[in-house]
C-alpha cells in the first residue's frame, strides 16, 4: 500500500505500476497493489490530471515488499555424535532465513533450506526456529524443531562373578540415551542411562557375555568392540 499528498484535491490521479497506467478517482490520497507474492516487490509512480491528454510529470517509482510468511515443517533430518541437522520449506523463494538456537540467530541467505547446529554434546538434544525476512518485514519465528544428536558408544564394560550369576557395569557416556544390551540373542532394552546389569540363573562354571550400545531417537551407537565376559562361581 502506498500513500502521497495530494495538493489539488479536485484532480485525478494516474497510477502506473511499471506495466500499466490506470485512473483513480481524484482527491485520492492512496493505492493498494493485491496479489503479490509473498515477500515479493512492487512499485508504483504517480501523476495528477485534469485533462488525461495533459497530466503533471509523473513521480520517481517508490517500491515496497510484501511481509514474507513464517516458513513451514521445520524438522530432523540427521545427526551425528556432534551435530543434529534441521529443513524446512519456505512460502517463497526471494526472502532471506535466519534461524535461531535459542542463544544465537544465523543469517542463512535467500531461500535457506537447512541448517546443521554443531557442537551438541553427544546424545544431547538441540532445538531450532525460523523466520523469513526481507529489508522492511519479518515473518515471525516458526514454531521450535527439536531433534538428538547420536550418543556415543559405553566403554569398559567389566564382569564381576558371584554364586548362580555374574555382574557387568559399564561407562555410560549420555545421561539422557537409553542403553541395549545382547548376549547375543536378541537385544534387550534396560532403560535411560543405566550402567548395570546382572545375569541371574545360572549353574557353577557357566560362562555369560554382554555387549552394549547406548541409543535415543536419533540412532544408536555402535556396540562395545569387545564383549565382557564373566563365569558364575
Amino acid at each position: 500500500t502506498w500513500t502521497w499528498s495530494n495538493p489539488d484535491p479536485t484532480a485525478y490521479i494516474a497510477v502506473n505500476d511499471g506495466s500499466t497506467t490506470f485512473g483513480l478517482a481524484a482527491g485520492t490520497t492512496s493505492y493498494t497493489k493485491y496479489g503479490v507474492p509473498y515477500g515479493g516487490y512492487a512499485g508504483i509512480s504517480i501523476a495528477a490530471f485534469h485533462d488525461i491528454n495533459h497530466p503533471s510529470p509523473f513521480t520517481p517509482f517508490v517500491f515496497g515488499l510484501t511481509t514474507p510468511i513464517i516458513p513451514y515443517n521445520p524438522h530432523t533430518t540427521g545427526a551425528t555424535t556432534s551435530s543434529v541437522s534441521f529443513g524446512w520449506s519456505n512460502y517463497d523463494s526471494v526472502s532471506q532465513i535466519a534461524v535461531s538456537d535459542y542463544t544465537t540467530i544465523s543469517l542463512l541467505g535467500t531461500n535457506a533450506t537447512s541448517f546443521t547446529k554443531t557442537a551438541v554434546a553427544s546424545g544431547y538434544y538441540a532445538c531450532i526456529a525460523v523466520e523469513a525476512y526481507n529489508a522492511l518485514h519479518a515473518s515471525g519465528w516458526s514454531g521450535a524443531a527439536c531433534g538428538y544428536s547420536l550418543p556415543t558408544t559405553p566403554t569398559l564394560p567389566v564382569a564381576t562373578t558371584h554364586v548362580g550369576s555374574v555382574s557387568f557395569t559399564w561407562t555410560n557416556h549420555d545421561p539422557y540415551s537409553y542403553i541395549a544390551l545382547t548376549n547375543g540373542g536378541n537385544p534387550q532394552a534396560l532403560g535411560q542411562n543405566v550402567t548395570t546389569y546382572t545375569q541371574t540363573g545360572m549353574t557353577t562354571g557357566q560362562y555369560a557375555c554382554i555387549k552394549v550400545a547406548a541409543y535415543n531417537y536419533a540412532g544408536a551407537s555402535a556396540y562395545t568392540a569387545t564383549w565382557a565376559c564373566g563365569q558364575a562361581s
